[in-house]
């Protein structure tokens, strides 16, 4: 869980390592609820978002996996704005997404009043709770996965990741980036949440 700290930060470096490395590339998220993992297909959701700016493939017992990375910092008068996109397949087809905004018109926000109150209903609240209590999720899952680090919660019967993050703003060289939190939630095959966590860093 902790290592998604690291990917958010890394969406976040200095504006002109960013642009000098070419790694920033315009995407919205507007699209996101098109994305249906284990349904939608490698060839949909790359026509959702175009051309990734980079690409990783990565073969496990699960299947052989590929990861496109999308990445788009924006300047203007009322400041810096990032978003950051990440979709995962499984076998050619989509098996999770995570995603992040700093921009004011797609922000991503993290609920951990929420959280709290949520892990107060492990075994009960549904996908439904989570959803009406915390929002749409930032980002959705399917066990197994690679892109969470943490193999705990499908090693213990979740079948579904959901998460919830802020995206600090790209932070100039010299200067201390913002906050972030990152909200993880595990449901089971029966749709029902069975572990919730959060970090806030």
């Amino acid at each position: 869980m902790r290592r998604l700290g690291g990917w958010l930060r890394g969406g976040a470096c200095a504006i002109t390592v960013l642009v000098l490395a070419g790694c920033t590339h315009k995407v919205s998220l507007e699209h996101i609820d098109k994305l249906q993992p284990g349904k939608t297909s490698a060839d949909r959701a790359l026509a959702l978002f175009g051309e990734p700016y980079d690409t990783s493939r990565r073969t496990t017992p699960a299947g052989s996996y590929v990861h496109a990375e999308y990445q788009h910092v924006r300047e203007g008068f009322a400041g810096h704005c990032m978003r950051r996109l990440q979709l995962e397949f499984l076998d050619g087809v989509l098996n999770g997404f995570l995603s992040a905004s700093s921009c004011e018109e797609q922000k991503t926000t993290a609920d951990v009043q929420g959280a709290v109150e949520l892990g107060n209903q492990l075994g009960l609240a549904a996908k439904g709770d989570a959803r009406k209590r915390m929002g749409e999720p930032s980002g959705e899952l399917l066990c197994p996965t690679v892109l969470e680090p943490d193999e705990r919660p499908c090693d213990e019967g979740a079948r579904e990741l959901w998460f919830w993050m802020t995206a600090p703003a790209p932070t100039p060289i010299g200067e201390e980036p913002e906050p972030l939190v990152a909200i993880r939630a595990a449901f089971d095959g029966d749709g029902l949440l069975i572990d919730i966590q959060s970090v806030e860093e």
